[in-house]
């Protein structure tokens, strides 16, 4: 028995039993509409005039809807249909049945035909053993799979080993607004908050000219040297505004030397902390400028590590606050082109 319910009405009708389902076509051009309508009758073994009206959101396509009660795998059979009919979008829910799921077919001819389980709610569900078999296959495998099935959901990708084409992809992701790129190992395993080395992040490396004003004292493998050194930046009125601290970025060799460096401008020990003269200008690489009520410039770099040390620089020629300033603010000129 099959009951039917179009978007004008009752068509026929034979009881109320079965299965509920609904058939939504979301495109379709006018030409193919008769062959929807048979395809639909075929598979209900019914005569069906479905009602259509113009798709707003696209010009030229017709939209209509249907409501059945039938035996459980209807939605499939339709879908099976519908899909060789030609370019529409459609999309077949039926309802729950003793012993089996609710199904979603989605398909449109971009990206093909997609069948989901789905909670009362409308949810997609994924069974646990599936999400398991998926999780412990490589990288390559887990996107193979996601593509064809979300891929109106995936950021853009590429897997390339050419390095002009890389570096088209990285500059418009920067045009965009983006940071950068996030690379990884095609031969990665699903590891939820431990990448270790199998994902690198690449972005373009800002850097500023800070001075040293103080060190802190190291421990452990850096004990005994002045490792932990106190960031300034001009702050436009004769003085040093501080912006931070890094250990990060020199050699063992180079903190010897700068230990010694150092303690030759030193003008105040506290048993941690040297304060220094400020003469030693270093070129230091950020993630990202933050706002921070802990130091008096109002900024801190975010992942500071010193990339050169700049004896051609005297501490005269160092980044201002103004400009640190105007850094700040082109962070928020790049954001603002994301798409949200």
């Amino acid at each position: 028995m099959v009951n039917i319910v179009s978007a004008r009405g009752p068509v026929s009708a034979s009881g109320a039993s079965g299965v509920p389902g609904v058939l939504v076509v979301l495109a379709c051009s006018p030409p193919l509409c008769p062959h929807v309508e048979f395809g639909v009758s075929a598979v209900l073994s019914t005569p069906v005039s479905l009602t259509w009206v113009a798709q707003p959101s696209r010009p030229g396509q017709l939209y209509a809807a249907l409501e059945w009660r039938s035996s459980a795998g209807t939605a499939g059979r339709l879908a099976g249909r519908l899909r060789g009919i030609g370019p529409i979008v459609f999309e077949v829910v039926e309802g729950p049945a003793i012993g089996c799921d609710s199904e979603r077919y989605s398909f449109t001819p971009e990206l093909g035909l997609h069948r989901a389980s789905i909670s009362a709610n409308g949810d997609v569900m994924v069974g646990e053993s599936a999400l398991r078999a998926l999780l412990d296959r490589p990288a390559s495998e887990r996107f193979a799979a996601l593509e064809p099935r979300a891929a109106a959901y995936l950021v853009p990708r590429m897997v390339t080993a050419n390095l002009e084409t890389a570096n088209a992809f990285y500059d418009e992701a920067l045009r965009l607004g983006h940071e950068g790129l996030m690379a990884k190992a095609l031969d990665s395993p699903y590891m939820p908050g431990n990448r270790g080395k199998l994902w690198f992040k690449i972005k373009p490396a800002e850097t500023v000219d800070c001075v040293i004003v103080a060190a802190d004292r190291g421990s452990g493998r850096r004990r005994g040297w002045l490792s932990n050194y106190h960031l300034a930046v001009a702050d436009g009125v004769g003085g040093f505004a501080p912006v931070g601290k890094t250990f990060k970025g020199l050699t063992d060799k180079e903190f010897t030397e700068m230990t010694s460096r150092l303690k030759e401008l030193e003008l105040a020990d506290d048993g941690y902390t040297v304060t220094v003269r400020p003469e030693v200008v270093v070129e230091v690489a950020y993630n990202e400028i933050q706002r921070s009520p802990q130091y008096s410039s109002g900024f801190a770099l975010r992942f500071a590590r010193i990339t050169r040390i700049r004896d051609d620089k005297s501490p005269e020629q160092i980044t201002t606050l103004t400009e640190l300033q105007s850094l700040y603010d082109r962070q928020f000129t790049a954001k603002s082109r994301r798409e949200i």
